[in-house]
């Protein structure tokens, strides 16, 4: 009887706690949507197929990195790092941004902040390494082919057609109508993509000094993002930058109303920017 019992009392406690474990299940593993996979082929990594080119274009961008650091494998610091006030690998030049490198570091440690000693050492010998702050690049334009065939192998793939447009535009000839027409093929291929179109603005005001083919470009970045909540420290700067550019063209246009509400618009979501508060302020 006192088996019986004690079998009851086993079988009671194993369905409560598969109750309470069914329970908890939403909470440790809760439902995401999966928006990528629903898309299809709509979006690159939505498929075997598609998941393929993401990677191709990654391999291809982390290369066309590669070679223009000089073989150097860079990896962003630690929040640790960057509380602990590590320095860097900001470069010597601007050739591809001003600050590029701000947040980077070597993924090979400097010797002075290496605890492995001889085997640090070794590795640095043998390996691609060498101290990366003021560091200057290979000539960018060499890894243009790069950038056209990783935005051919996967399209959606945005930091291609930003980085290459970049570096389309150093021809000081034709690089920004080069760059423009880069840019809008990205568009057309990501429609929704509102970095782009913000990129796009970006080269006919500040290039080609075309305020008035810029504004329609600023606008449509600015209308696609104002819902977003959800932005990466990328997508915020270059929504922040819509913002400025929108407003100063408008302020250039002779446009002092419009520019008031777009600058008063990009205030409600970046409080402390000081251009839009003194576009505010002063017109």
């Amino acid at each position: 009887m006192k088996a019986t019992w004690g079998a009851c009392a086993a079988i009671v406690l194993v369905g409560v706690s598969g109750n309470q474990a069914r329970q908890l299940a939403d909470v440790v593993n809760p439902k995401v949507q999966l928006a990528g996979v629903e898309a299809h082929e709509t979006h690159a990594s939505a498929s075997l197929l598609g998941q393929f080119r993401m990677s191709a274009a990654t391999w291809l961008y982390l290369h066309a990195d590669l070679y223009l650091h000089n073989g150097v494998e860079m990896r962003p610091q630690t929040s640790t790092e960057q509380h602990t006030g590590q320095q860097s690998a900001v470069a010597g030049t601007s050739d591809l941004g001003q600050g590029e490198g701000t947040g980077e570091t070597t993924v090979i440690p400097a010797a002075n902040q290496d605890f492995r000693g001889w085997i640090g050492d070794l590795e640095r010998a043998c390996g691609a390494y060498k101290d990366m702050r003021g560091h200057t690049h290979n000539p960018p334009e060499t890894a243009i082919p790069l950038f056209r065939l990783m935005t051919t192998v996967d399209p959606s793939f945005i930091p291609g057609w930003t980085m290459g447009a970049m570096i389309v535009a150093r021809n000081t000839t034709t690089g920004p109508q080069d760059a423009v027409k880069f840019l809008k093929r990205g568009v057309e291929e990501n429609p929704t993509e509102f970095r782009l179109r913000y990129e796009t603005g970006f080269y006919l005001a500040a290039y080609s000094r075309s305020l008035a083919q810029a504004v329609p470009w600023f606008e449509e970045a600015r209308k696609l993002a104002y819902t977003r909540h959800d932005l990466s420290p990328d997508e915020s700067d270059s929504l922040r930058d819509t913002y400025r550019w929108l407003a100063l063209c408008l302020r250039d246009m002779g446009r002092k109303r419009e520019q008031q509400l777009v600058a008063q618009e990009g205030i409600a979501r970046f409080s402390d920017d000081p251009v839009l508060l003194r576009l505010v302020r002063n017109g």
